[in-house]
C-alpha cells in the first residue's frame, strides 16, 4: 500500500468486477482497507480454507487475554498484551515454531514476534493447547492492526494465515506524561538525561 501511495496519483477499487471507487490514491486505499483489509479475521479460524501449509498443526483461534486468562476485546497502548494462539496438532511434529507479523492499515510490517527468535524451543507441543506470546509494553499507537500467522517446523510451513486476527489497540498514556501525541506508529520506551 505504501508503494501504491508513493507511485500513483489515482486509484480504482474494483470488487467482483465492478468499480467501487475511483479517485485520489490515498482515498482509494482507505476505501479498500476499510472494506477488505481487516475483513478476513471475522471468520472462525478453524473454518478458514484460505490457508496454506502441510496441516500438521492448525490454528483454531486467536484471542487477547488478561493475566487471569479472560478474553479481552482490545489492549491499551503501552499495556501488557497477551496474544493466545489455540492450536491442534494433527501430526506429531518436533520443534514447532510460531511467528506472527503485525501490520498497520497500509500493510506495512511493524514487527514479527517469533517463538524461535525469543528462544522458546519446545521439542513438541501437546496435541491441543494454547501458546501465549506476552508483550510486556505494547509499543503500538491506538488503532487496528492485522496479524498474519505462520507455524513452521524443520523449514516446512505447517499453517499460514493472512489476516488471522485484528488487534485493537486503545488510547493510553504510554509515557505516563499525560501527552497523547504519537508521531509514528511504534512508540519506544525511552529515558532522557542531560549531562554537562
Amino acid at each position: 500500500m505504501a508503494a501504491l501511495s508513493n507511485l500513483c496519483g489515482r486509484g480504482v477499487f474494483i470488487r467482483e468486477g465492478r468499480v467501487q471507487f475511483q479517485g485520489p490514491i490515498d482515498e482509494a486505499i482507505r476505501v479498500y482497507l476499510n472494506q477488505d483489509y481487516f475483513g478476513s479475521s471475522r471468520f472462525n479460524l478453524a473454518d478458514r480454507t484460505d490457508r496454506s501449509g502441510s496441516g500438521a498443526i492448525r490454528l483454531l483461534a486467536i484471542s487477547l487475554r488478561d493475566d487471569q486468562g479472560r478474553t479481552l476485546g482490545s489492549v491499551p497502548c503501552g499495556g501488557i498484551c497477551r496474544v493466545a494462539f489455540e492450536y491442534e496438532m494433527r501430526t506429531p511434529t518436533k520443534y514447532p515454531q510460531l511467528a506472527f507479523t503485525v501490520r498497520d492499515s497500509r500493510g506495512q510490517c511493524l514487527s514479527r514476534p517469533s517463538s524461535y527468535d525469543a528462544g522458546f524451543d519446545c521439542e513438541t507441543w501437546q496435541s491441543r493447547g494454547i501458546l501465549i506470546c506476552t508483550l510486556s509494553k505494547l509499543p503500538l499507537i491506538p488503532g487496528r492492526y492485522r496479524l498474519n500467522t505462520e507455524i513452521r517446523a524443520g523449514g516446512e510451513v505447517l499453517d499460514y494465515l493472512e489476516g488471522a486476527y485484528t488487534l485493537e489497540v486503545d488510547e493510553s498514556d504510554f509515557f505516563g506524561t499525560g501527552r497523547l501525541n504519537p508521531h509514528s506508529p511504534v512508540l519506544l520506551d525511552q529515558k532522557w538525561s542531560l549531562h554537562p
